[in-house]
């Protein structure tokens, strides 16, 4: 790992912070990468990473993103009868799976 005045660098602490506040820290003891799951869609997330060392934290470095939109799903449904409808959908790419709910009125 690379030294720098205040020593070796053993580890990088993430933040991420939500645009209501929400904070999320995790300290990545090897690497250079992470990564957050979880996130809102369609959110600008603040992104800052400073490198830890025996002698404190360096500089932080930040940048911002926006995680993608949810994909937009065309439901279709079809032979529909007196007591049953076939409903099929485009699928979503990496999605692992689907949710499907109904009501009746």
């Amino acid at each position: 790992m690379p030294s720098n005045p205040n020593g070796d660098i053993t580890g990088y602490k993430l933040t991420f912070t939500h645009p209501n506040g929400t904070v999320y820290t995790v300290q990545v003891s090897t690497g250079t990468s992470y990564e957050r799951t979880n996130l809102d869609p369609n959110t600008l997330y603040t992104v800052t990473v400073a490198a830890v060392t025996g002698g404190g934290d360096g500089e932080p470095a930040s940048t911002s993103a926006t995680t993608d939109s949810l994909p937009t799903i065309a439901v279709n449904i079809d032979n529909t009868t007196s007591s049953s409808l076939d409903v099929s959908w485009d699928p979503v790419v990496d999605a692992t799976s689907y949710d499907v709910s109904w009501s009746e009125s």
